[in-house]
């Protein structure tokens, strides 16, 4: 995996990337990633795998202030 400094985002977006291919975006889902399908992509990206897909952890118990 590529290494880089990390950029503030201040859109509210959530978007995950793994070697600059997008696999979650909030915006468009409105949901966050699965955690554990986040990571098993990490470790294919790293033994030069396919990307796999990444399930919607739906957004709960969130208080808007």
């Amino acid at each position: 995996m590529e290494s880089h400094d990390p950029v503030a985002n201040l859109s509210g977006s959530f978007e995950v990337q793994i070697n600059e291919k997008s696999v979650h975006s909030k915006l468009s889902s409105m949901a966050f990633p699965n955690f554990s399908d986040v990571a098993k992509n990490a470790k294919k990206a790293a033994a030069g795998e396919d990307l796999g897909h990444v399930r919607h952890q739906p957004i709960t118990d969130c208080v808007l202030q």
